[in-house]
C-alpha cells in the first residue's frame, strides 16, 4: 500500500506487485544491479512475469519495526545504506528509506520494496528525511531519553519527526552526534532541499550516505550492560544445575520427537530453548517483552536464518495498524496457527499472577497458536518464586496449584507426557492439541 506506482496483493504463498505503468526494458528491475542485490542476499528474489506484474515468494513470518530491538533496527539501517551505495554507482537511488521496507529472514535483513528504486534526478538524496525519521532520530531518542526505537514506531508508524526529536532529547542532543542535524535542519520532516544537479556536477548522495553512517555511530551495535532478565539463565536460583540440565534434556527430547518445522517460544528470554529447537531443525519465532534479552538473542544469532526475535508483551499484544488497521496484522494474528510446537517455559505463572490472566485464557492462546503440540512448564504452589509473585499481588498461592493449571490446559490439549523437574515443585508437560478444541 501507499506506493503511487503499484499495489501489493498476497495470493497463496506468493506476493504479487501490480505496477500501474509498464516495466520497460530500462527499468531498474531489469538491471544487472538488481540481479546483483538479489544474488548477494540484500533484495528479496523476484520475477517479472508481465509488463505490469512482479512476483516474489512470500516470507512465512514477518516481524515489524514496532517489534524490533535497537540492534535489529540498526541492521535494517545498515542494509538500507549498503543498498543505497551500491545502486548509486549505477545511477539509481532509493526514493523510500523506510524501516517498513526491510524484513528479516531469521536475523538476516532483506530489502523488500522492489518499486523503491528510481533514477537519480536531484542533487540530494530524496529519501534522506525519511531515513532520519525512521532510523537516526529513533536511535537518538532511545539513547538519550530511554524510549526504545520500537516504542517510537508504536507511537507513530513514520518514526520520530525532527520537532519531536528536538523536544524529547532536549539539551542532551548536544551530547550526541545528532546535534548538527537537530540544529541545522529546518524542515519539519528532517529532510533536505533538493535541486537538479548542473551538467557534470556530482550528486551529493554518497556524502549523505557516509554522513548517515557516521551519525548512527555504534547505535544498536554494542551489547548493553546486562540488566533485567539478561542474566536469567546464569543467576536463576530456583533451579539447581541438575534441574536445569534435566529440563534442557527433556525439552530437547520432545522437540526431537515432534520434528517441528516451526516453533513459537513464548517468553524466550535470551533464547536458551529457542536454540535447542533450531538444533532439532526448526525455525523459531522467539518472543519476549524484555528489549535487552531480545537484542542479545539477535546479536548472538546474527546471520542465523532460523531464529526470528520479537519484542512483545504477551499480556498486551498490539492490534494491526496502518490504513483502517489493514496494512499489517497484529502479532497475535501472525502467530495464530503458526507453530507446530509452542513452548511456554517458566512463563504461565507470570501471566497468571503478575498480569492476572486466568489459566483458561492462557491455555486458549496456546491452542490458537499451536498446530499440534505444546511444551509447558507448570509450577507448584510451594515454589519460592510463585509464592513471591503471589505475595506481591496479595494473592494466595493456593489459587495457582498445578491441578488448576492442568485442568485449564485439559480444555484444549491432551497429555502425552509429564516430567517432574528434579529438586523442584515444577513439571514439564508435553501436550497434544485436541482435534476439536473449542477456541471461539
Amino acid at each position: 500500500m501507499r506506493d503511487p506506482e503499484g499495489e501489493v496483493v498476497l495470493v497463496g504463498q506468493e506476493l504479487i506487485r501490480r505496477v500501474y505503468n509498464p516495466i520497460t526494458p530500462g527499468h531498474f528491475l531489469h538491471s544487472l544491479t538488481a540481479a546483483s542485490l538479489v544474488s548477494s542476499g540484500k533484495l528479496v528474489p523476484f520475477e517479472i512475469v508481465g509488463p505490469q506484474e512482479v512476483r516474489a515468494s512470500r516470507v512465512e513470518f514477518v516481524s515489524l519495526p514496532l517489534e524490533w530491538s535497537d540492534a535489529q533496527l540498526r541492521a535494517a539501517a545498515d542494509i538500507t545504506l549498503d543498498i543505497s551505495r551500491e545502486v548509486f554507482s549505477a545511477g539509481y537511488e532509493l526514493k523510500d528509506a523506510s524501516a517498513w521496507n526491510v524484513i528479516f529472514e531469521g536475523t538476516q535483513p532483506l530489502f523488500c520494496d522492489h518499486l523503491s528504486f528510481q533514477t537519480i534526478s536531484s542533487k540530494q538524496w530524496w529519501a534522506f528525511g525519511q531515513f532520519a525519521r525512521h532510523f537516526i532520530f529513533p536511535f537518538g531518542v532511545s539513547n538519550t531519553a530511554g524510549i526504545r526505537a520500537y516504542q517510537s514506531f508504536r507511537l507513530n508508524r513514520d518514526g520520530i519527526s525532527l520537532p519531536d526529536a528536538r523536544k524529547i532529547m532536549g539539551w542532551r542532543r548536544f551530547l550526541t552526534r545528532l546535534w548538527p542535524m537537530l540544529t541545522s535542519l529546518s524542515t519539519s520532516d528532517g529532510g533536505v532541499k533538493t535541486s537538479t544537479p548542473s551538467k557534470g556536477e556530482e550528486p551529493l548522495h554518497r556524502n549523505l550516505y557516509d554522513f548517515c553512517g557516521w551519525t548512527l555511530g555504534r547505535y544498536g551495535k554494542a551489547n548493553r550492560k546486562n540488566r533485567n532478565w539478561q542474566k536469567y539463565t546464569e543467576t536463576r536460583q530456583h533451579y539447581q544445575d541438575i534441574a536445569s540440565s534435566e529440563k534442557r534434556r527433556q525439552v530437547q527430547e520432545w522437540l526431537r520427537e515432534a520434528k517441528a518445522k516451526w516453533v513459537i517460544d513464548l517468553g524466550c528470554n535470551t533464547g536458551e530453548f529457542s536454540r535447542l529447537a533450531v538444533e532439532e531443525g526448526a525455525r523459531v519465532i522467539a518472543v519476549d517483552s524484555d528489549h535487552d534479552c531480545v537484542e542479545q538473542l539477535f546479536m548472538e544469532s546474527m546471520g542465523n536464518r532460523a531464529i526470528y526475535p520479537v519484542i512483545a508483551n504477551l499480556a498486551d499484544m498490539a492490534g494491526g495498524g496502518g490504513w483502517c488497521g489493514s496494512e499489517y496484522s497484529s502479532l497475535f494474528q501472525r502467530l495464530t496457527g503458526a507453530g507446530d510446537v509452542v513452548m511456554m517455559l517458566a512463563l504461565i505463572h507470570h501471566l497468571a499472577i503478575s498480569e492476572s490472566i486466568p489459566f483458561e485464557n492462557i491455555a486458549k492462546m496456546a491452542c490458537q497458536m499451536s498446530k499440534q503440540h505444546l511444551i509447558v512448564e507448570f509450577i507448584g504452589q510451594d515454589d519460592p518464586l510463585l509464592q513471591h509473585l503471589a505475595a506481591l499481588r496479595q494473592r494466595s498461592p493456593a489459587e495457582f496449584s498445578i491441578m488448576s493449571q492442568e485442568r485449564a490446559f485439559a480444555l484444549y490439549f491432551k497429555t502425552k507426557a509429564i516430567f517432574n523437574i528434579p529438586g523442584t515443585s515444577r513439571q514439564l508437560a508435553y501436550l497434544e492439541k485436541l482435534p476439536y478444541a473449542h477456541v471461539s
